[in-house]
């Protein structure tokens, strides 16, 4: 459909010349759309949404819409799909065809369409009994009526010319009646009416009230039931004098969370706590009911008790790994070295059901990590030693492999043996001078030999006097460059100390390359040390037990190596490493209870165990690497805080890796970038 424009021009030929073009419009018009028959779904309610209209034949021009809507007018947008409905009531459905470039619209139609309200088929009836003799007053919840229903309060009593029923109302779900005391068997019923469902006609919901002889029911206990959970089932045993025809029995529990009681008197325990089991017995003539209380006790569980546990002389109750569901019973006890014996508790996964058990005992055993110093020959050249062993964690140093006997820092030093004395020449009485007539080969005269001194042997000591009197020792080879290491401070009473770059023997100067094992341990006087440049490694225990250092001047230091518990329980309060540092180890920081913070810097690639564990005041741990740390490092340092929230500060070019590795290495505090 639509217009259009046409043209003709006749061509050119050998004998007519071609003639002048002509145009002319035309116009092609739509056509009515015709609509497929449309017919109302009228039915009764059953729950089941269905569509409302159903459509025959065949659409011609366009495609069918549907709209519900008013008597007059669709008030929801026009669709392909067909209006569908559950709920009983009438309703509009409009429909018209939609047509398309070459057909027109219809005009809309519409059909009224009803779903007829249902008969009821739920519960319309309910009996009731009362003994013969016995006036009653009983309150009723009422079954739940359908959705828009309620019970109506003007409700009829039907066969009650016995007088039975002396009284009934209603309020909401629940009926309360009373009856009068009759001394004969009769039968009276109470019809409220149900009006008003949305699908449902209306009906009458009837209670029928008998009066019945009293029928004496037994149970096998009258005392109260004691069980446990898991138990096997039981029968409460239940008997009946006065039976009549037609008996039946029906059994409950108060509480299906503790047992469930089947028809034929079968009790299950499902859970601990308390209930009450009750047996009703209803014949046509008589009834009766008991009950008796049940208390099932929680079981006591079957578990796996922790298997002993060894670890090192530092653990602590902290230490100790325990399984799912284990925990300890005192968490302020102190482990000694050797065999301990740890109580712990074990809370089953389900408590509701299972009793906790308390006083299972676990072994732990406390022992050091001993390495062994092979015996050492001494010569006249250099002291030797005994073998001796000393525990990597703790510093202490014993005669024994076993651990046992401990011995003094230094005692298993062997002195050096006596010098024999050189011979003397008798013509000149100078020791190793050549003969008075002849020339030495370096040219002197006789008795004036000199000679360059030669660095000492490796183990010597030197002790320098003065202001920083100190006990050194060679370490270094012959061939060395002449290196020692600080052993001492010769006076303890000193609260400011410098280790010199360097420190002189003879003629010979040796860098001081090493704070050596044990230098400082528990010295109580000193308070601040100044490194010299030439120190290479803080070696373990250097300074472990200085309660009283409050600052160590690292900065001109070109330190590789903190060893193991270096400062620990020390008074420093910010540490920052210089960037030669390359390895903290274990326990470097530790009890380090004044500090706040602590900055590795770029070249620290490994980080012990417990590096600064119980530094109580810690908040703040800079990592200025230039990489990320391994795995394996990250989680020693984590385990230290021992889940204390501080604040680790990363390069901002690696906090996306490294807010992935704290994650897995169990991080919880705040992870900051800085540029």
């Amino acid at each position: 459909a639509g217009t259009y424009r046409g043209t003709a021009t006749i061509a050119e030929t050998d004998n007519y010349q071609g003639a002048t073009t002509t145009t002319a419009e035309f116009t092609i018009s739509k056509v009515d759309s015709v609509a497929a028959t449309v017919n109302a779904n009228n039915r009764t309610y059953d729950g089941t949404d269905q569509p409302l209209v159903t459509v025959t034949g065949e659409t011609k021009g366009g495609e069918m819409q549907y709209a519900l809507g008013t008597a007059t007018e669709a008030t929801q947008p026009y669709t392909t799909s067909i209006p569908t409905a559950t709920n009983a009531g009438t309703y509009k459905v409009w429909y018209m065809v939609k047509g398309n470039p070459n057909y027109y619209d219809t005009a809309p139609g519409a059909l009224t369409v009803s779903i007829g309200k249902g008969e009821y088929s739920g519960v319309k009836t309910l009996p009731e009994y009362v003994h013969i003799g016995e006036a009653v007053t009983n309150t009723l919840e009422l079954p739940a009526v359908p959705e828009g229903a309620a019970y109506d309060t003007n409700i009829t009593i039907s066969g009650n010319s016995a007088g039975l029923i002396s009284s009934a109302t209603v309020s909401g779900n629940s009926l309360t009646y009373s009856t009068a005391a009759l001394n004969e068997r009769t039968t009276a019923s109470i019809i409220i009416p149900v009006r008003d469902a949305v699908n449902y006609k209306d009906y009458d919901f009837t209670i029928i009230i008998s009066t019945k002889n009293d029928a004496v029911v037994t149970l096998g206990s009258e005392d109260a039931l004691i069980k446990t959970y898991g138990d096997d089932e039981f029968t409460i045993g239940a008997t009946v004098e006065n039976e009549g025809a037609g008996g039946e029995w029906t059994y409950t529990s108060s509480d299906t969370d503790v047992a469930v009681i089947s028809d034929a008197g079968t009790v299950t325990i499902t859970g601990a706590g308390d209930t009450v089991l009750t047996a009703v017995y209803n014949s046509d003539t008589t009834m009766g009911q008991a009950s008796v209380s049940l208390k099932v006790n929680k079981a006591a569980p079957e578990y796996n008790a922790p298997q002993p546990q060894i670890l090192l002389c530092n653990a602590t109750l902290a230490d100790i790994s325990l399984p799912e569901h284990f925990s300890l019973e005192d968490g302020n006890a102190a482990l000694q070295l050797g065999a301990n014996t740890v109580k712990v508790k074990y809370t089953p996964e389900d408590t509701d059901n299972y009793k906790d058990v308390s006083g299972i005992e676990v072994q732990v055993i406390l022992q050091h990590k001993l390495e062994e110093t092979e015996a050492v020959t001494a010569t006249q050249t250099n002291p030797g030693n005994s073998a001796y062993w000393t525990c990597s964690v703790c510093g202490k140093h014993f005669s024994d492999k076993e651990g046992k006997t401990e011995i003094e820092d230094g005692s298993w030093i062997v002195q050096m043996l006596p010098k024999t004395e050189p011979t003397t020449d008798p013509k000149t009485d100078n020791p190793g001078v050549d003969d008075p007539g002849n020339k030495n080969t370096d040219g002197n005269d006789p008795g004036k030999v000199t000679q360059n001194e030669v660095p000492a042997d490796k183990g010597t000591t030197i002790t320098q006097s003065g202001e920083d009197a100190a006990e050194y020792v060679v370490i270094s080879d012959k061939g060395e460059t002449p290196a020692a290491a600080f052993v001492k401070p010769c006076n303890e009473a000193d609260k400011n100390i410098t280790i010199p770059d360097t420190v002189t023997k003879g003629n010979v100067t040796y860098e001081v390359v090493k704070i050596d094992v044990n230098a400082f341990k528990g010295d109580k006087s000193v308070e601040n040390v100044k490194v010299g440049n030439n120190i290479k490694e803080i070696s373990d225990n250097a300074f472990s037990g200085c309660v009283n250092l409050k600052s160590v001047d690292l900065s001109k230091a070109n330190i590789e190596i903190i060893g193991k518990n270096a400062f620990k329980g020390t008074k420093l309060k910010t540490v920052t490493l210089p960037d030669t540092v390359k390895t903290v180890k274990a326990g470097a920081f530790s009890n380090c209870k004044n500090m706040t913070s602590i900055t590795f810097g770029k070249n620290t690639k490994t980080i012990g165990k417990n590096v600064v564990k119980n530094s109580g005041k810690l908040k703040t741990i800079i990592i200025r690497s230039d990489k990320v740390l391994s795995a394996k490092n990250l989680k020693a340092l984590v385990k230290s805080l021992k889940n204390k929230k501080v604040t680790i500060k990363v390069k901002k070019s690696l906090f996306a890796k490294y807010k992935s590795a704290m994650k897995k290495a169990g991080f919880r505090g705040k992870l900051k970038k800085f540029k």
